[in-house]
């Protein structure tokens, strides 16, 4: 199941994910294959690091807009 898991998520472009899951299961003395369940990959729709960076930008400007005009 875990490997199935990592493939699936390596599918998605989340390499990160797909490497901790196997990391985390084989520090655990298991056995995992990664295998990806699905015949094709499909792009992802959403760009998880365009979020992250835009989250990061917006709570940076929240810090300076309140250190100059306590909220």
């Amino acid at each position: 199941m875990a490997g199935r898991l990592a493939g699936a998520f390596r599918n998605i472009g989340r390499d990160r994910i797909a490497d901790d899951i196997l990391s985390t299961m084989k520090a655990a003395d298991f056995d995992v294959r990664e295998v990806d369940p699905f015949t094709e990959k499909r792009p992802s729709l959403i760009n998880y690091d365009q979020i992250t960076n835009s989250l990061v930008c917006l709570v940076i400007f929240d810090i300076i807009f309140c250190a100059y005009f306590p909220c």
